[in-house]
Order: C-alpha cells, then structure tokens, then sequence
C-alpha cells in the first residue's frame, strides 16, 4: 500500500506531479481503483519541484538568459527546433533570431544558453 510520502518521492524523483503517477500506476496494476480519491490532496511541494527548464548544470548566466526567454515562451523545445531549422538551412539567420524575439548578433549567446551547436554564417 502506498503512503502520500512514498508517492511524492517517486513524483520528486521522476519530475512528474502526482496525479499523472497515479494514472499511470493504476494503469499498470500497482495501484487500486480509489486511489484517485485518496491521493487527489497529494502534490509536490513547490521547494521539490525541479524545473526541466533550468537545471542545476547551468551557469548563473545561462540560467538567467534562459529563465528570461521562458517569460516570453521561449522553451528548450521550441528554440531547439528553430535552430534545427536554421542549421538545415530552412531559414535565415534574420527568420531564426526573429523566431527567437532577439538580434541576429545574438544568436550565438542564445545558441549557446540553450546547448544548441552554434549556427552557421549566412
């Protein structure tokens, strides 16, 4: 039988809140049917939560240049995706830092506080 603390830990550990690892348990069999009802109360605490979008590994200027960027929706999957696009050749470097809200004389800070190869030259 599950505890609240065992599921939080396992929330904690996988990134995940607790209600998609109930379901995803009771699909499996490792939970009961009400186990719904009887975790619906269970959450994370905010000072557990990890945040995919910054980690730890980042410099204190990543950090900030990235947590700016999520402010205006700029995710890792999204600026990871244009910069893909602009590498193949897809778009200019002008579409790509407009893509990105920045200058085209930025683009290779953004590249490199989002872990991205940095981009040719047009």
């Amino acid at each position: 039988m599950w505890t609240d603390a065992e599921l939080i830990a396992w929330a904690v550990k996988l990134l995940v809140n607790v209600k998609p690892l109930v379901i995803a348990l009771k699909t499996v069999g490792r939970l009961r049917s009400d186990a719904d009802q009887r975790f619906s109360g269970s959450r994370v605490p905010a000072s557990q939560k990890t945040d995919v979008e910054l980690p730890d590994s980042l410099s204190p200027a990543q950090r900030t240049r990235r947590s700016a960027l999520l402010e205006h929706g700029l995710s890792v999957r999204y600026v990871g995706t244009v910069f893909e696009a602009y590498r193949r050749g897809l778009i200019t470097a002008g579409r790509t830092a407009e893509a990105l809200l920045t200058s085209s004389d930025s683009l290779p800070g953004l590249a490199l506080a989002f872990g991205e190869p940095l981009p040719h030259d047009d």
